[in-house]
């Protein structure tokens, strides 16, 4: 990506969700900072989602990571009807500056930004960090650093509602936390939610945004899956 861009994929027809006592999504994913512009934003989001846009559904580049509302710029366009697992490598990076001294080679760089190497859950096309499902800050030197240029390994576990227990979605990352999620949410239905289809089925896709810095977001490797064990960490 260079610097204002989104860009999103989804499967080219809904999944279902409903009615399967498992699911589960491994994602190979790489982000690094572009040319000189070090710390670069805003990351990649892993949605689900059921909106009548269907595989044409996006939504705003910078603070909209590809799927929200960006106020900042005025910018309504959002994914509807979505669950968005968003990973925060810079977010926000509202301030750009090159700073040298014309009787100095040394340069030195200057960025001002909301949060960075952080994992947040959000629905319906919006990403208020005030106010997510949930939310964690991953520390970059003591567990993993999101934007080092190193592939990632990503397994989100969903399991749906059943007679006997509430939903449950988890998030782990890179084995840290002794391979415990990074993030996990009980009580969670994504058809009562409306991220899914009158059918139990939607989309399931990435999306990703940079804002005033550039930044690569590669998708290396994806893997879905609906049957208990065939993906462990």
């Amino acid at each position: 990506h260079g610097v204002n861009m989104t860009s999103d994929m989804f499967t080219s027809t809904p999944v279902r969700h409903t009615n399967v006592p498992y699911m589960s999504s491994d994602v190979g994913a790489r982000v690094c900072e572009s040319g000189d512009e070090r710390w670069g934003g805003e990351g990649f989001a892993f949605v689900i989602q059921s909106s009548v846009n269907g595989t044409a559904a996006i939504g705003c580049p910078d603070t909209g990571v590809g799927f929200a509302t960006d106020t900042y710029r005025n910018c309504n366009n959002h994914i509807g009807n979505s669950l968005a697992i968003e990973f925060d490598s810079y977010f926000n990076v509202t301030k750009f500056e090159l700073r040298s001294r014309h009787d100095h080679v040394n340069t030195s760089f200057s960025y001002t930004y909301t949060l960075f190497n952080t994992i947040s859950l959000f629905t319906n096309g919006t990403n208020n960090h005030n106010v997510p499902l949930i939310s964690r800050q991953v520390h970059p030197l003591r567990e993993t650093t999101l934007f080092d240029g190193t592939i990632h390994d990503v397994l989100v576990r969903y399991l749906p509602p059943s007679s006997t227990s509430s939903g449950y979605l988890f998030v782990y990352l890179d084995g840290v936390f002794s391979k415990q999620p990074v993030v996990s949410i009980g009580n969670i239905d994504l058809q009562e939610m409306g991220v899914l289809d009158a059918n139990g089925k939607a989309y399931i896709g990435f999306t990703g945004s940079t804002g005033l810095a550039a930044q690569n977001q590669d998708i290396l490797s994806w893997s879905f899956c609906q049957l208990p064990g065939c993906a462990t960490y």
